[in-house]
């Protein structure tokens, strides 16, 4: 009976031990996950807010543009 007991609580030991290697695990593998995400798409979407940037001026002095060339 008392091996029983030592097997029970070796399992529950085990348990928590793989629960917790497992958790340390995941965090270590989300923190890899973003800085992956990080160094591939940060400069893609920096890019396309420049360009989104530049089409919006462009956009605003064509319309000035033609907002004076109307009035002469």
């Amino acid at each position: 009976m008392d091996r029983a007991i030592t097997l029970d609580e070796e399992r529950k030991r085990w348990f928590e031990e793989y629960k917790r290697t497992s958790l340390e695990m995941r965090k270590m593998y989300a923190e890899i996950d973003k800085l992956e995400y990080e160094r591939h798409w940060y400069p893609f979407w920096m890019g396309v807010a420049i360009v989104t940037s530049l089409l919006t001026s462009l956009a605003t002095l064509a319309t000035l543009l033609f907002s004076i060339a109307n009035r002469s």
